[in-house]
């Protein structure tokens, strides 16, 4: 017949067992939540870029530019990143091309300005 100090010994390691179990459960759930959430987050910051990018281009067309050339309004910004790709391919010669100092280029005839 086991004694009264067993089975309370018993009840005690049952009880630590599920409470530990239940905190490894718990930890499994906050664990997806934080990565659903970081999901989440990263979804509204790649929604808010594509509305910044939409405004800025919004801003473009608002401003009326026109081709010096052929008075298109169809336009490009030349952006600072293919400037730096031009003057890595090109080097040392660069500033003296008009791609490097240019802000917009014609999707028709091509001008740069």
């Amino acid at each position: 017949m086991p004694s009264f100090g067993g089975v309370f010994v018993a009840v005690i390691i049952g009880t630590v067992l599920s409470m530990i179990l239940k905190r490894v459960t718990t930890d499994e759930t906050m664990k997806k939540k934080i990565r659903d959430h970081d999901a989440f987050k990263a979804k509204q910051i790649e929604e808010m870029k594509a509305i910044q990018f939409n405004q800025k281009l919004n801003q473009i067309k608002n401003l009326n530019i026109k081709c010096p050339t052929c008075g298109s309004n169809d336009v490009d910004r030349i952006s600072t990143g293919k400037k730096l790709a031009y003057v890595a391919t090109v080097g040392i010669l660069a500033p003296a091309f008009k791609k490097v100092r240019s802000q917009f280029q014609c999707r028709e005839c091509r001008y740069k300005w």
